[in-house]
């Protein structure tokens, strides 16, 4: 009787046994597929997040190139009235070093220089100055002032311009010495904009 007891309980333990086995093995795949599928959901989601944002002519979203044409108007805009300014300050400043005829010349080289011409077709010009650390600092003037071109360029356009007073001065000498202050000046070359801000200023206070 003792061992038909042991023998029943021992079927019945591994009958639960087999049961908690097949709902743990049931409860493992269910939280498997669930979680699947909220990995499937979310990238359905994504892929479909992605495509509304693809890139293409038809999406734009703003006139890029209506953007860019306002931005080249504004900045030959700027050129342009830089120009006029340096012009300017040239007539002002130069007149006494220079005649009408070698004015109009380095006049029409500085305008080449802004515009970024490809042709280096500098006009050699005469003028009074004599000093190269002066026509150094010149050249530096101008180019701080428009910011255009490198100083490679200026530096041409000095040596060009100015030949016989630089023609023996290689260009790297010139670019060395293309600074802001260069010792053994004669000539106080001024800020090109604070002088044309202090210049227009007094004409207008002299003419009150």
């Amino acid at each position: 009787m003792a061992i038909t007891m042991t023998i029943c309980t021992f079927i019945l333990c591994f009958i639960v046994f087999i049961i908690i086995l097949e709902t743990l093995r049931f409860t493992s795949e269910h939280i498997i597929q669930k979680r699947n599928n909220l990995l499937h959901a979310n990238t359905s989601n994504n892929k479909t997040s992605i495509d509304k944002f693809e890139i293409n002519e038809e999406n734009k979203t703003v006139d890029i190139d209506a953007i860019r044409k306002i931005t080249t108007e504004e900045s030959n805009e700027i050129l342009n009235k830089q120009i006029k300014n340096i012009l300017e300050f040239i007539d002002i400043v130069f007149c006494v070093y220079l005649d009408n005829q070698n004015l109009n010349k380095f006049k029409s080289n500085v305008i080449l220089y802004a515009t970024k011409q490809e042709s280096f077709d500098y006009k050699k010009l005469e003028i009074t100055i004599k000093n190269k650390n002066d026509l150094y600092n010149l050249g530096w003037s101008i180019w701080n002032y428009l910011k255009t071109g490198n100083q490679e360029k200026m530096v041409k356009l000095l040596k060009l311009s100015f030949y016989e007073e630089l023609r023996n001065i290689e260009e790297t000498t010139i670019a060395k010495s293309f600074t802001k202050k260069t010792k053994g000046n004669t000539l106080k070359i001024p800020d090109i904009e604070k002088f044309l801000i202090d210049y227009k200023t007094n004409t207008i206070t002299h003419q009150q």
